[in-house]
């Protein structure tokens, strides 16, 4: 898209979007903010669709040089860069950065465990992570891996990647952010106000990968009523709105102004966790009894319209999915089911956070199971601490609500965590439901130390898909969808809807 700056581009955001710093970002809101800011080495293409997944060049020269059999990475810093203080970009910058998001022992710090001294620097920081040499001279970078990880491309990509100056204190500087390399940076955060984004006046040019940028300023308001945030995009007063609108203002709002809604499925799976190690899911005829018994398209209404049922763990948006289609919606046949596996009357909790969605998705789930000759009942715990309890071993969650929005744009970011028994540890465990399959877990390793990318290596990732789904270690129902809502003056030639990062407001462009 042709460069075509304008002064103020207005968008608006709910205040769920928590730091700001890049090393403890982790929310949709907060990357989408971050994208043009903090740069990596390498990043994705500002692209719609499934080209937005690939991985270019950003501040390396080209992308790494991988060897000793997929366990060293070596690139190679563009010449020239500076941060937006001024500041000369350094390949020492780079080691100093991941050493920094370790010490802050972030949600986004087991990224980096894969390299060489992460796991000990973790556990206590010393000078340096081992594994990471860098020549300030040259430019060189080089990373050295415990194993072959065939994500690691995707990792160097991430916003938590992204470069700050060594010396940047391991602190959350969300009020304070640290100097980017990007095209843009932050000016000013006031949590639960407003965010204020300006062209970096060091930045060089990264272009064709990365685009320059078209408006001069961003000005972010975070606004909690998504009523109000609806009707003031509408009426002008903001050029973009990122959360859902409401479910029922849906209809009105895409007849009236079909050129100013856009809405797609993102990069997201939700399920329901079944945990083998808890009666009477150790049972598989009872774990596929639960996949018979939901009928997808009625979740979908019960979320308002704005998702897609699915049984795949995979969303549409990756290359490597395959549509499944393994279970009809079929009470008779899940009550059977349960029968035969002697669980009748079973007690059953079904675990929920009580945010909205998760509450209308598991009190469906509680009604169905009791229609199949279950006893569930509803535990419902407050929303900021739900991911920590079904995550505990100790607490047994044997079924309940969960979703995953993927990190990076490679099937092993879903599989490592989400079925893979090699991730589960003592508490924080993502794997929900504790499955720990050896046929599965062979599989997940297997393919995740592989660099191989086309046609062949996407049909075995989509095995590995119908696997875990045929061995009903969990119940996946929908991929939500999303809206993006823009105000009247926005061109809607210009709108890019990333894969990963949502709407690429620095592509933005006004019309004439």
């Amino acid at each position: 898209m042709q460069h075509r700056p304008f002064t103020v581009f207005q968008s608006t955001l709910d205040e769920g979007i928590g730091s700001l710093d890049p090393a403890l970002a982790d929310t949709p809101e907060a990357w989408q903010t971050l994208w043009n800011v903090y740069a990596p080495l390498l990043g994705y293409r500002h692209a719609s669709g499934p080209a937005g997944a690939t991985i270019v060049p950003v501040l390396a020269r080209t992308l790494p040089k991988i060897t000793d059999g997929g366990k060293t990475y070596t690139l190679n810093l563009r010449p020239g860069l500076r941060f937006s203080d001024g500041t000369p970009v350094k390949a020492s910058d780079f080691a100093a950065t991941v050493e920094r998001a370790l010490r802050m022992r972030s949600s986004t710090a087991s990224f980096f465990l894969d390299i060489v001294g992460a796991p000990e620097y973790l556990k206590a920081p010393t000078a340096h992570v081992r594994g990471i040499t860098t020549d300030d001279s040259t430019g060189r970078i080089t990373i050295h891996l415990t194993r072959p990880r065939a994500d690691f491309s995707n990792v160097l990509a991430s916003i938590p990647a992204g470069l700050v100056p060594a010396g940047t204190q391991a602190r959350d500087l969300s009020l304070k952010p640290p100097p980017s390399a990007g095209p843009y940076t932050i000016q000013r955060f006031q949590p639960g106000k407003q965010i204020v984004i300006v062209r970096n006046p060091h930045y060089r040019s990264l272009a064709p990968n990365v685009p320059d940028g078209n408006p001069d300023k961003v000005v972010v308001s975070l606004v909690e009523d998504d009523t109000l945030r609806m009707d003031e995009t509408l009426g002008g007063r903001y050029d973009y709105d990122f959360p859902p609108i409401p479910f029922d203002r849906l209809p009105e709002v895409a007849k009236k102004y079909p050129d100013r809604l856009r809405v797609y499925t993102g990069a997201n799976t939700y399920f329901f966790f079944m945990s083998p190690r808890v009666k009477p899911f150790d049972n598989i005829r009872v774990r596929k009894a639960v996949n018979y018994a939901i009928d997808r398209a009625a979740l979908v209404q019960k979320l308002g319209g704005l998702a897609a049922p699915t049984q795949n763990i995979l969303p549409p948006a990756l290359p490597q999915y395959r549509k499944l289609n393994l279970y009809d919606f079929d009470v008779e046949k899940a009550r059977q089911l349960v029968d035969d596996a002697g669980a009748k009357g079973s007690p059953v909790t079904v675990w929920s956070s009580n945010r909205p969605t998760a509450l209308k998705a598991s009190q469906y789930l509680v009604d169905q199971l009791n229609t199949i000759h279950l006893r569930a009942k509803l535990k419902v715990v407050e929303g900021s601490g739900y991911w920590a309890q079904i995550g505990n071993p100790r607490n047994r969650a044997g079924i309940g609500f969960a979703n995953w929005f993927e990190d990076y744009p490679h099937p092993l970011d879903w599989f490592q965590l989400v079925s893979d028994g090699a991730s589960l540890k003592g508490r924080g465990n993502e794997n929900f439901g504790q499955a720990n399959v050896p046929e599965i877990n062979r599989l997940v390793n297997s393919l995740g130390s592989r660099a191989a990318t086309g046609p062949a290596a996407n049909s075995q990732w989509a095995t590995l898909d119908r696997l875990v789904v045929d061995k009903a270690l969990l119940a996946p129902f929908v991929n939500r969808n999303f809206t993006a809502l823009f105000s009247g003056r926005v061109d809607p030639q210009c709108e890019v809807i990333h894969v990963v990062y949502d709407f690429d407001w620095s592509t933005a462009c006004v019309k004439s």
